[in-house]
């Protein structure tokens, strides 16, 4: 099995990278859409109240930040 954290690390630096390169909105969604998938099912797999609220508010930040960016492309 491979190790959650370990995976998790290395998906963060490549979509980092694309963000870096890219430097649009949608590098920015897709970053936040993999981390929400990522943390929840960390989360659910070894729940304890840090790794949920964690998740839940990492994920909140997340969905304000993607509004945020839709907004501001729009404006």
């Amino acid at each position: 099995m491979v190790n959650l954290n370990k995976m998790t690390t290395i998906i963060t630096f490549i979509l980092l990278i694309m963000i870096a390169i890219f430097r649009n909105n949608v590098s920015v969604l897709i970053f936040s859409v993999v981390m929400i998938a990522l943390m929840g099912y960390t989360a659910f797999r070894v729940r304890t109240k840090w790794n949920i609220g964690f998740a839940i508010c990492l994920s909140v930040i997340l969905v304000i930040w993607n509004v945020y960016l839709g907004v501001e492309a729009y404006t």
